[in-house]
């Protein structure tokens, strides 16, 4: 090891025979997607209804995913098993003491539990369907290899879109991917898929071999009951 520990390394060290797949409670994920499309119905009912135009603002995807992780937070009771974060990084994926961690947009952190550990979240916006590029590369570069969150099996990756044409932004993204998305049993009534993958695992790094990633897609302009 080229650095020393961080505080993360030291109170919750790994090893080779860490078991990731064992570390997280019995339906953790689910919960947290859950609660991640609950924090997405707020925001389009309190905040986002009042925006007729995106395509002219600044720093829209920043501002989305800030708003849509308050929304989250003021959710929160007290009881969930998770804690949502925000940037939250990967300090195992740095090799010296000055290089800046990679991080994700935000997470669920285990309450009272192993906080080194996080279930992440990406979050880009989509202003035409065609423009998956930034999406897919949060997939391939930051989950595939292992640099963001690589004790999870599972992931998310939020879509926000502009262009309300759900089918072609699901099958440019199925082409950039070289699979078919699924839709979710679970998230059925939802606009839910999921995609299995191998990832690139790092030698004698205890990371799960595959992935679920979830693919959230969030239309900013919807009609409202």
């Amino acid at each position: 090891m080229t650095r020393r520990p961080t505080i993360h390394e030291l109170l919750w060290p790994k090893d080779s025979a860490f078991d990731a797949l064992k570390a997280w409670p019995r339906g953790f994920g689910t919960r947290i997607l859950t609660r991640v499309w609950e924090g997405y119905d707020r925001l389009v009912s309190e905040e986002l209804s009042r925006i007729k135009d995106f395509a002219n603002l600044e720093q829209v995807e920043r501002s989305l995913t800030d708003l849509h992780f308050d929304k989250i937070v003021a959710l929160q009771s007290g009881d969930e098993p998770f804690l949502p974060t925000r940037e939250v990084p990967n300090f195992g994926a740095t090799h010296s003491a000055k290089a800046m961690p990679p991080s994700n947009d935000f997470g669920f952190k285990i309450r009272g539990g192993d906080l080194s550990l996080v279930w992440p979240l990406e979050a880009k916006f989509v202003p035409q369907a065609a423009r998956v590029d930034k999406y897919l590369r949060d997939l391939n570069d930051k989950y595939l290899k292992c640099r963001s969150s690589p004790f999870s099996s599972e992931a998310g990756l939020i879509a926000y879109l502009v262009d309300a044409n759900i089918d072609a932004t699901c099958s440019a993204i199925a082409h950039g991917i070289g699979q078919s998305l699924v839709k979710s049993k679970t998230f059925y009534k939802r606009l839910h898929w999921t995609t299995e993958h191998a990832r690139k695992v790092p030698p004698n790094k205890p990371y799960p071999a595959t992935l679920r990633c979830h693919h959230l897609m969030m239309p900013l302009t919807v009609e409202l009951a």
